[in-house]
């Protein structure tokens, strides 16, 4: 993670094509469709639509968009940290240009598998230099931008 390296990779684009790994000869057939209900059911038919409050074909009971272009960043930290700030950096900028108003990064993307439950205190440390850069990266580019983080006040964890 202290060392600058490339990662190179072939790319065979007539074996990308056939969806088939080491692993499992049909990829496409390991997809869970079912893992995306709750993404793709109608937010007034989920249990936790009270939550939310008014929902439906109805005028908004605030002012604001019918609509809001959202951007689903894929990425996570396979990398160096600074590989990782750098990363984001141009996906929020490519989601601006593509006109999302939000950009949603995946849980933990800055930080390693495993890393935050073998040093909560040090991932929260790091969190809140990744705040501070999410933060002003969003300013920057002009969009929001959701991310999970772990933080640290008073002694406590959070995340």
């Amino acid at each position: 993670e202290q060392v600058e390296e490339m990662i190179l990779a072939e790319i065979r684009p007539f074996e990308a094509e056939a969806k088939a790994t080491t692993w499992v000869d049909d990829l496409i057939a390991q997809r869970r469709p079912e893992l995306y209900t709750a993404m793709t059911t109608p937010i007034d038919q989920l249990a936790c639509a009270p939550m939310y409050g008014p929902v439906g074909p109805g005028a908004l009971p605030f002012p604001g968009p019918d609509t809001v272009k959202v951007a689903m960043m894929q990425f996570n930290r396979f990398h160096t940290r600074l590989f990782a700030e750098w990363a984001v950096k141009r996906q929020a900028a490519y989601a601006k240009r593509r006109g999302a108003r939000i950009g949603v990064l995946p849980e933990l993307c800055f930080f390693k598998r495993g890393e935050v439950e073998e040093a909560p205190e040090a991932a929260a440390e790091y969190g809140a230099e990744v705040l501070a850069m999410i933060t002003a990266l969003a300013k920057e580019v002009g969009i929001y931008l959701c991310f999970s983080n772990p933080e640290q006040e008073a002694g406590l964890l959070y995340h």
